[in-house]
């Protein structure tokens, strides 16, 4: 129910309905297999006509596309929402939700911040969420194929080599709606993850301000 995927075929697939399952990309394919599989044995799998769209993919835990009304133009159509945080090794819980059992991580910070350390994304927090939800904004989410060939090219893809590949597209993001940005932190600075703050300032500050005060408004807020 978490995948970004055209949804008919998946459903077709999960249905088992002859060749939905050729239509999906090729790890789409396996993702499922794997899951068929896995929930065959375990006799978990739903029968096939209650597999609709709606159960599949209309629960809260869907990692989905949205398109934020007062975040600039061009970053609405980048966004997806996750329900929660992901998991990461560190994190103590008494019980675990079946997002997070999912997504999780290997680290020891949360996962988010991960994102725009390597200038990979920008991370915004939903207001009024419990537990709190998050939204991810990347151009790498609109159009992944340069993230592809990043990680392609490596052996052993590491942040470091993600941050040379492909890194610059949040800033150059930025850069092209420096007046929407400034806009939008002056009103929303309370919800940008203190990482995403940072890189957003660190693009404004290299864009003349025609508004006195916001930029620094915005270091307050960091410093805060």
């Amino acid at each position: 129910g978490m995948l970004l995927a055209p949804k008919k075929p998946v459903i077709g697939a999960l249905r088992k309905e002859d060749n939905k399952l050729e239509e999906l990309p090729s790890q789409y394919q396996r993702a499922l297999c794997t899951f068929i599989e896995a929930e065959g044995k375990a006799g978990s799998l739903p029968e096939p006509r209650a597999l609709r769209e709606k159960f599949v993919f209309g629960h809260e835990g869907v990692i989905k596309f949205v398109e934020p009304p007062s975040l600039p133009k061009e970053a609405r159509s980048s966004c997806v929402i996750l329900r929660e945080k992901p998991h990461c090794s560190t994190d103590q819980v008494k019980s675990i939700s079946p997002f997070r059992e999912l997504i999780r991580f290997r680290c020891t910070t949360n996962p988010l911040s991960l994102v725009d350390e390597v200038g990979l994304g920008l991370v915004i927090m939903v207001e009024g969420t419990m537990p709190r939800a998050f939204i991810v904004i990347s151009p790498l989410l609109r159009d992944p194929s340069k993230l592809a060939e990043a990680c392609s090219a490596h052996t052993k893809v590491t942040l470091s080599s993600l941050h040379t590949q492909v890194g610059t597209m949040v800033n150059d993001m930025i850069g092209r709606e420096v007046d929407a940005w400034r806009a939008f932190v002056q009103r929303r600075a309370s919800i940008v993850m203190k990482g995403s703050l940072n890189a957003i300032a660190h693009v404004l500050r290299k864009v003349p301000n025609s508004s006195a005060g916001s930029d620094a408004v915005v270091a307050e807020t960091i410093r805060e």
